[in-house]
């Protein structure tokens, strides 16, 4: 259901629409003018502009979706790609695998790649869903694939960054971390950014894997990072968004938030919008730091941001889609008065309601919200170890 809440005063950071999926969001997309979102077992497909669904499929469970030439690709967290016209909704094809999709899948070229917990890198033709080649790791592969210059980048549960021609599934080279890959690599220049659940920002030359430097944090690391500008900026769990310069890994400076910052950050028109735990989306300078505006959802923000036409899209696990001014440009078509949801422009108070913090009303940290499986045993696990479901 689509609310529409805009008051077309143009001030940055304030609600134009709203879009209520019924599930918590994982993942979005945007493409051509509509915004692809992963909740629940569900795709919808819903306007950029007014926040109407345009239509929804049943895809057991989503990844975050991959949007080229009139295909949508997303996995299940079940297990299983489908191929979906962007048009209608319907399914084109399905890829079936051993285990959950965690990570988008990456087109290019022609070929889809998807990571899968069954351990396997797997190479797919896009518009047949047939396998091209498949690469085995030591455990699931828990990134989205990252393509560039004829390599596929992928990380995983097993510790390590594998570098995997794209044309044949031959390894090229791997990187042994101290802990899970599970924020997807950012490649630029020539330079491949890998965090890892160590804590540690690994920086190595994209061609041989010999590292460059690296970057410690206090925490574990799951965000996926973006380069831009000459800078890398990525979160912790720590509660910080990094920015380091691309190049020697000097930090630049480091933002608060109140809690985990999981979701990859996105930057456009010198603003980096990143969403927290806490409950925020955050829209930061990126040359320094300086808040610059703050959205509270009624939710943890997990999904990276989506950035398009003059606004930003962030969803919460509350099950609501937002659509943000980015700027204070002249009314975007579909503008209306705002009623309420204002950003507050440098608010220092942040964080979540008292019912909403890390130890109010949270999922049962002891149980699989999805399968009920026994979790105690494991210290703040990332997924669900029998059906795969992401818990934090």
């Amino acid at each position: 259901m689509s609310r529409n809440d805009d008051s077309g005063s143009g001030t940055v950071g304030t609600e134009r629409w709203g879009f209520d999926t019924g599930d918590p969001i994982e993942q979005l997309a945007a493409a051509d003018g509509t915004l692809y979102v992963g909740s629940g077992r569900h795709l919808h497909a819903v306007s950029a502009t007014d926040g109407t669904e345009q239509w929804h499929a049943f895809t057991n469970g989503t990844s975050r979706p991959a949007v080229t030439a009139g295909t949508v690709y997303v996995g299940g967290r079940k297990g299983g790609l489908r191929a979906i016209d962007t048009v209608t909704g319907e399914e084109q094809w399905r890829f079936e695998t051993g285990g959950p999709i965690h990570g988008s899948p990456t087109a290019a070229s022609g070929t889809v790649y998807l990571g899968s917990n069954d351990d396997h890198l797997y190479a797919v033709d896009a518009t047949t869903g047939e396998e091209q080649w498949r690469f085995a790791a030591d455990g699931g592969i828990a990134t989205s694939p990252t393509v560039a210059d004829g390599t596929v980048y992928a990380g995983g549960y097993d510790d390590h960054l594998y570098a995997i021609d794209a044309a044949t599934g031959e390894e090229q080279w791997h990187l042994v971390t101290d802990g899970p890959v599970v924020g997807s690599p950012a490649v630029a220049d020539g330079t491949v950014y890998a965090p890892s659940e160590d804590g540690t920002l690994y920086v190595l030359a994209a061609t041989t894997g010999e590292e460059q430097w690296r970057f410690e944090t206090r925490r574990n690391l799951r965000s996926p990072p973006a380069v831009s500008g000459g800078a890398v900026y990525f979160g912790g769990d720590d509660g910080h968004l990094y920015a380091v310069a691309a190049n020697s890994g000097e930090e630049r400076w480091r933002f608060e938030t109140d809690l985990y910052v999981r979701a990859g950050p996105t930057i456009a028109a010198g603003t980096v919008y990143v969403g927290s735990h806490d409950g925020h989306l955050y829209a930061v300078a990126a040359n320094s730091g300086e808040e610059r505006w703050r959205f509270e959802t009624d939710s943890r923000v997990k999904a990276t941001p989506a950035v398009a036409g003059g606004s930003v899209y962030v969803g919460g696990t509350d099950g609501t889609l937002y659509a943000l001014r980015a700027s204070d440009d002249a009314a975007l078509p579909g503008d209306q008065p705002s009623t309420d949801r204002v950003a507050s422009e440098g608010d220092e108070s942040k964080g979540l309601p008292e019912d909403e913090s890390e130890t109010g009303k949270l999922d049962d940290r002891d149980r699989c919200r999805e399968c009920g499986g026994d979790l105690s045993p494991l210290d703040d696990p990332a997924f669900c170890p029998d059906c795969g479901t992401e818990l934090n």
